[in-house]
């Protein structure tokens, strides 16, 4: 008979393998992440005596996903296509929450947590540097390809630079320094050849926070602000594609903005139609192009409504609202609390993924894009564990960024 330590040296593996295959290959992070839940269930299924004690360690938040999860469901039977709804709510939650539970379950050590967290940055960096040679290739015109896709590329720069950033600000070692500032310049030139305004927004108003709150010394925050707006200045002078993204974002005739607030009236009329549970999960293309679709809209096949919550108050109504409402407010909390009570770096990172991936989504619907969503999971579930792990120890014993 295998020994539990074995399973979950296997799943630990697969976890690693596909941190880095989720942002350079969708189908190796498949393999990787089959494997992975097949080591889970084979976990669970021999050795469950633990798992009602790894549950009740963050028991508020699996309460708040279980609500989710239920107001989900309750969207279905009045759906055009229930099962459609059905095939994206296992494929959108109940399979990529395999993820935080498989680092729950299986990951007992600090150091691999790290080991997967590097694997995952070592990616981006790899994406990083693809992105910018490509841009290089075809300046002065823009090049916003990635080995991830465009948007969920975006996404994932919103969360992790002003992960990286922290990395840079809090990190002693004259090694780890050069290591986070590589990566941050990296993904700072990945993110303007990727042109997403939504995640220049992202990463604005969530770097700010971040900073001024890892920071003791609040003389070096405005530093690195004076440095920032430097660099930006420059590249907005350099760079007349640049320019003109920067300029259309306060732009309210731009073709996409008007786009925008159409698809949020259209969501808002859902809401007002069908108050409780929402037109259905998954439903939203669909009723969008048969009913939906307002007169001035020049786009009438909308996949979704660009942003999470708007569309799950059109998809799953109020009690959908309040279900993503509850789960963002949760995070936000029990990050901003957990800063401020321990001064571990680990609430901070949290917040900075939370607040990218939550502040992303006000443009766009991040929670369907597999990529960052499955990574925006992996990172939940890392950090949860790391508190767990660390619980009784000292401030200091936190992630050596």
């Amino acid at each position: 008979m295998i020994s539990k330590d074995v399973i979950e040296q296997r799943v630990y593996i697969y976890l690693c393998l596909f941190a880095f295959a989720n942002v350079l290959t969708v189908a190796g992070a498949n393999v990787f992440m089959g494997l992975a839940t097949a080591g889970v269930l084979h976990r669970v299924i021999r050795y469950h005596d633990d798992l009602l004690d790894i549950f009740q360690k963050q028991q508020l938040f699996w309460k708040i996903v279980g609500f989710l999860l239920l107001a989900i469901l309750l969207s279905l039977p009045g759906a055009l296509s229930p099962l459609q709804g059905i095939k994206f709510f296992f494929n959108d939650y109940i399979y990529r929450l395999i993820l935080p539970l498989a680092v729950l379950i299986c990951v007992h050590e600090r150091k691999k947590i790290l080991h997967i967290a590097f694997c995952f940055l070592m990616a981006m960096f790899v994406n990083d540097l693809y992105v910018i040679v490509q841009g290089w290739m075809v300046y002065p015109r823009m090049n916003r390809d990635s080995l991830a896709g465009i948007m969920p590329w975006a996404c994932l720069l919103a969360m992790y630079i002003p992960v990286g950033i922290i990395g840079l600000v809090r990190s002693e070692k004259a090694v780890s320094k050069c290591g986070w500032g590589l990566f941050v310049l990296a993904s700072c030139m990945a993110s303007i050849l990727n042109e997403t305004r939504g995640a220049w927004l992202a990463i604005l108003v969530t770097l700010p926070i971040v900073v001024f709150m890892s920071l003791k010394d609040k003389r070096k925050f405005f530093a690195c602000i004076a440095v920032a707006g430097i660099f930006f200045s420059v590249v907005y002078q350099v760079m007349p594609t640049f320019q003109q993204r920067m300029q259309s974002i306060m732009n309210p005739q731009e073709r996409s903005n008007i786009e925008r607030r159409l698809a949020w009236q259209s969501a808002t009329n859902m809401l007002i139609e069908h108050p409780l549970t929402g037109v259905g999960f998954a439903q939203f293309q669909q009723n969008y192009k048969e009913h939906y679709v307002l007169p001035e809209a020049k786009i009438t096949n909308l996949l979704h409504a660009h942003n999470n919550f708007f569309q799950f108050l059109a998809e799953c109504g109020v009690l959908g609202f309040c279900a993503i409402t509850a789960l963002c407010g949760y995070l936000f909390c029990f990050a901003t609390r957990g800063w401020y009570k321990s001064r571990r770096i680990v609430y901070l990172l949290l917040l900075a993924v939370i607040m990218g991936f939550f502040l992303h989504g006000l443009t766009e619907y991040t929670l369907r894009l597999a990529v960052c969503s499955k990574a925006f999971w992996l990172s939940i579930g890392l950090c949860f564990q790391w508190v767990n792990l660390t619980s009784n120890s000292r401030p200091e014993e936190s992630p050596q960024v």
